[in-house]
């Protein structure tokens, strides 16, 4: 009879631990594939692409309204700063669009789907720093 009651409880608590190791699993999915929302306007900077100069100012993009509910965004960024292109990624890849600029300090952008973005700036072949940006609509 004790052994019953040792095997239940061992039983029990194998089912607990592969329960856990489960939702774990799921969630580390989760997240593998998903863009965290708490913190749209971080700037990711690829130290191996864009190593921080010493003396220059790291780039960092004003992107306004983040989260857009309009679909409708505007970026902007300092007068010594300079930006050839920008190239916005949405989240699944479709529809990649490299926007041309020349001697610009802001852009705006109408027009964008429910998702989230990407967006990469770059000069004179560069990348200056990648920004995300959620866009939705109502």
């Amino acid at each position: 009879m004790k052994t019953t009651k040792i095997n239940f409880v061992l039983l029990f608590l194998a089912i607990l631990i592969a329960g856990f190791a489960n939702s774990q699993q799921a969630n580390y999915q989760a997240d593998k594939y998903s863009l965290d929302e708490a913190d749209e306007t971080e700037n990711i900077i690829d130290d191996i692409v864009n190593p921080n100069d010493e003396s220059t100012e790291p780039f960092k993009a004003m992107i306004y309204p983040n989260p857009s509910l309009t679909g409708k965004v505007k970026m902007s960024w300092m007068d010594n700063q300079n930006v050839d292109y920008i190239i916005l990624v949405p989240d699944n890849f479709d529809n990649v669009v490299e926007i041309n600029l020349k001697d610009v300090k802001e852009v705006t952008i109408d027009n964008l789907e429910n998702g989230y973005y990407y967006i990469k700036f770059y000069f004179q072949q560069n990348l200056l720093a990648t920004q995300k940006l959620k866009v939705m609509k109502e």
